[in-house]
Parts: C-alpha cells; structure tokens; sequence
C-alpha cells in the first residue's frame, strides 16, 4: 500500500536525476511519497515566507497589524507571532 510520507523525507532531486532505467527498478511496493503533495507543500512554506517578509516590513513602515493581516491573508494572531508581539501590539 502506497502513502504520502512529509515532503521532508523526499529526496526530489535524487529522484529527478535517476535514469529511467533506475526508476523502472525502483520498488514502488515500499512507502512512496507524493511528489506532487511535496511540491504543493514547498510552495506553501515559500508563499509563507513571503508573506512572513511583507509583513515585517509593513510592520517597519508603522502599518497597523490588523492591516497587515488582511493583506499578506493571514490571522492577526498568526502575523503577531511573526513579528514576536504579545495580543496588545499596535
């Protein structure tokens, strides 16, 4: 039976540099991650990041976090936490 494994157990270039002789040979009947899923889950954590950055960089410009949270689409108490404020910030 096949399941996804966390995008950090998958060695995505390992993969993508195997022949496909190699991948032919490749025991499917052992866990197999879900390269798609991996994908789906780096761009997620890249578009976090980004959002991470805008938001501390609005939050430099003296931007009320509450704007700041519905712009980068994020709760306000998840954008506190990333700029290390208590609930009672700006």
């Amino acid at each position: 039976m096949e399941m996804c494994l966390p995008a950090w157990t998958i060695t995505v270039i390992a993969l993508a540099q195997m022949t496909d002789e190699e991948f032919m040979k490749y025991d499917k009947s052992e866990e197999v991650a879900d390269v798609c899923q991996a994908i789906q889950e780096i761009r997620k954590e890249s578009e976090q990041k980004k959002a991470m950055e805008i938001a501390r960089n609005f939050y430099n410009l003296g931007v009320d976090v509450e704007k700041i949270s519905q712009g980068v689409g994020y709760a306000a108490e998840t954008v506190k936490e990333w700029l290390g404020l208590s609930s009672d910030a700006r």
